[in-house]
Formats: C-alpha cells, sequence, structure tokens
C-alpha cells in the first residue's frame, strides 16, 4: 500500500485525502445529528407521531441506500470524486435551507431522503480516501481519529439544542455546516485523487465473501449504535435512573465513544486490528450485562460501565474497517467501502424494530441482553473463510 502514496499530495507529512476526510468529520458530525435531534423535538412539539418521526429518521438512510450506486455509477462517468462530493455538500446545504424555510412533516421526509442520496458520496468517499492513502502503520489510528471526530460531532448536537431551542428553522445551522465542508474540499480539489474502480457493483456475493468479517462487523456496529441511542432512556426510566440517569449514560457513552477511539486505533496498527476488534467485542459483550447487575449499584459505576461500554462498540466499526483496508486492492476500495456503509445502514433499519419488539415482550432488560450478544455474530465470523477478489 506504501506505493500507493507515490504522487498522493501531501501536507506537514500527512496525506491531503487523510486530511481532508478528519477536518470535515467534525462538521459532518454535526450536521447529522443535531437535524436528528432537533426534528424529533420539533415533530414532538406540534403534535406528530412517534411513528411519523421514525419514518423522517430512517428516511435519511433510505436515501444514502439509494445514493451509492449511484454514486459509484458516476466515478465511472469518469467525475473526480471530489466534485461529487462538492455537489453534494452544495446540494445538501440547499435542501436543508428549504426545511428551514417551510415545515411540513411529509416535506421534511422527502427532503432528507434527497439529502440521505447527496450524503452517500461524502460518506462513501470520504472514507475510502482514508482507507486509501492512510499509511499502513497508522491506518487504525488514524481511522480512530475520523471515528472520534464524527463522534464528537453527534456529543455537541444536543448541546445545540440544549442552547437555541428547537425551532424548525435552526436547523439551518445544519445546512451552514455543510457549506464549510465544501468550501474545505474546494480549497483541497486539486489535491484529491481519482479513486481508481474496479468493475462491479456494491452488491456483490463475491465481495461479500472476501470481506466476511467486514460485513458482519458493519451489521453489528449499526444494529447497536443505533439501539444505544433509541433505548437506553427507555431503559433508564424501567430501571428508575429517570430522564437525567439516562441523559448521563448517553453523555458517558459519549464521551466513551471519543476518548476511546485513540488508544484502540493505536492498539491496532501495533497488534493487529483482527486482535483489538476481538478485544472490543469481548468487552461489548460483558459490559451490558454487566448493566444489568448493577441496575441497583452506584451512579459513578453506571457511568463507568456506560463509558467503556462506548469505547468499545464505537471502536467496533473503524477498527473492522481498517482490517478491511489492509487486505484490499486500491481499485477494490471504493466498492468494499460502499458495502461496508450498506451493512452498517442495514444493521441500523433492523436493530430498533426488533430490539423494540423484545423489550416489549420480555421486559426492559431484553434491550440489553440483545446487543450483548450481538457482537458473538462478529466473533463467529472470524472463523469463515475469505475468498480472494
Amino acid at each position: 500500500m506504501e506505493s500507493i502514496l507515490q504522487g498522493v499530495k501531501h501536507w506537514r507529512g500527512i496525506s491531503v485525502p487523510v486530511l481532508v476526510s478528519i477536518l470535515t468529520a467534525y462538521p459532518v458530525g454535526l450536521g447529522i445529528a443535531y437535524p436528528v435531534i432537533l426534528g424529533a423535538l420539533v415533530f414532538e412539539k406540534n403534535g406528530y407521531s412517534a411513528t411519523l418521526n421514525g419514518i423522517s429518521i430512517a428516511s435519511s438512510l433510505f436515501g444514502v441506500l439509494v445514493g451509492l450506486p449511484i454514486a459509484l455509477r458516476l466515478t465511472r462517468k469518469r467525475f473526480y470524486s471530489a466534485q461529487i462530493v462538492l455537489i453534494s455538500y452544495f446540494v445538501e446545504a440547499v435542501l436543508i435551507c428549504i426545511m428551514a424555510i417551510w415545515f411540513n412533516p411529509w416535506l421534511w421526509i422527502v427532503l432528507r431522503f434527497f439529502v440521505g442520496i447527496f450524503g452517500a458520496a461524502q460518506w462513501l468517499f470520504s472514507e475510502s480516501w482514508l482507507i486509501a492513502y492512510a499509511p499502513d502503520h497508522r491506518r487504525a489510528f488514524l481511522l480512530g481519529i475520523y471515528g472520534a471526530v464524527i463522534a464528537l460531532g453527534y456529543l455537541t448536537a444536543p448541546v445545540l439544542v440544549a442552547l437555541f431551542g428547537s425551532e424548525p428553522e435552526l436547523i439551518a445551522i445544519a445546512a451552514g455546516l455543510f457549506l464549510l465542508c465544501f468550501v474545505l474540499i474546494y480549497i483541497a480539489r486539486e489535491r484529491l485523487p481519482r479513486m481508481p474502480l474496479a468493475t462491479g457493483g456494491i452488491i456483490s456475493w463475491k465481495l461479500c465473501r472476501a470481506m466476511p468479517l467486514a460485513v458482519v462487523a458493519a451489521l453489528i456496529s449499526g444494529f447497536v449504535e443505533e439501539a444505544v441511542q433509541g433505548f437506553t432512556p427507555v431503559w433508564s426510566l424501567r430501571n428508575g435512573w429517570g430522564e437525567a440517569g439516562a441523559a448521563r449514560a448517553l453523555i458517558a457513552f459519549g464521551i466513551g465513544s471519543v476518548l476511546w477511539q485513540f488508544p484502540i486505533g493505536w492498539l491496532a496498527d501495533r497488534l493487529g486490528p483482527r486482535i483489538v476488534l476481538a478485544t472490543t467485542c469481548l468487552v461489548s459483550l460483558a459490559v451490558p450485562l454487566l448493566l444489568i447487575l448493577a441496575s441497583d449499584s452506584s451512579g459513578l459505576l453506571f457511568l463507568t460501565l456506560f463509558f467503556l461500554w462506548g469505547g468499545a462498540i464505537f471502536s467496533v466499526y473503524s477498527v473492522a474497517l481498517a482490517a478491511m483496508g489492509k487486505d484490499l486492492k486500491l481499485e477494490e476500495i471504493v466498492r468494499a467501502n460502499g458495502l461496508y456503509i450498506v451493512c452498517f445502514c442495514i444493521g441500523v433499519i433492523i436493530g430498533t424494530p426488533v430490539i423494540g419488539y423484545l423489550m416489549e415482550q420480555f421486559g426492559a432488560n431484553a434491550y440489553l441482553v440483545t446487543v450483548a450478544l450481538a457482537p458473538i455474530c462478529i466473533l463467529l465470523s472470524f472463523r469463515l473463510p475469505r475468498r480472494k477478489l
């Protein structure tokens, strides 16, 4: 992979594609999370059902699934990846400005679907630049920084809501963040590479067999991460921790997801991503079960466990991505990363209704038991044979 770096522009020893991916991660993370939280509050305040709000949130994910093959097709038509990302950021900003001017629930659902379509390109190419142009000996650490910066954006979103309130027009803040990313990409456009692309689509059985561990890790990562955000408040309320306890748990989880990325990425580069991935899965299995036992314990133990859990489960995505990138040729990276994102989105779409149903049938602790058992699937996938592309 070192030979790939020849001819790629650098800035103070850092590959420009890697630098741009990391710099845009914070505004993207905040720009994604802020509309989700703000939209939920706006729908609730205006008397719309939780089902409609759920459809609104899911519409952007379905948009991503539609947008990924479109981005791939545009790349094959000799568009530069930077050109596609520039157009995506600009159109996203325009769509969100329309949402800010005119609040209508069904209009917001349609617009968020199209935001997802255009957002697919920036997700796909930002991660592909990172995987392709990060040095082998630092790839996991740099992907960890990328994940930490996105997590910091997610963590900032509730603070903005607390500071500025939940009026629909405030969603324009997200438009400003995407325009900031547009400016950063425009400045660096001449230094961003044209990504080579192998034949074939994103959904490919051959590609799945070449990276079974990454496929399963992406599915489970999406399944668990969204569940934590959606069901930790419900579990906390049913176990007597109240709204304040739920908020503290999510903050501890968020801080862990930021801070643990750095040491975990560093270890993955030195010990190998597969060893570290297995360790994070074991921690992600143990912590939810310990939370069931600690539900009547002190608040400090409760928050410490959420802090550890945030670091472990959030690292699964970036460490598995590093493991995937280690075994791929440059021309296969965009397709493989597209499949990885598709699997993550499917995990999110499946996870929340499944866990919600199990909680209704078996009680609040069914949430923690389910998310504890999920990482076992990743551990089992270590035994699956890998096929060459």
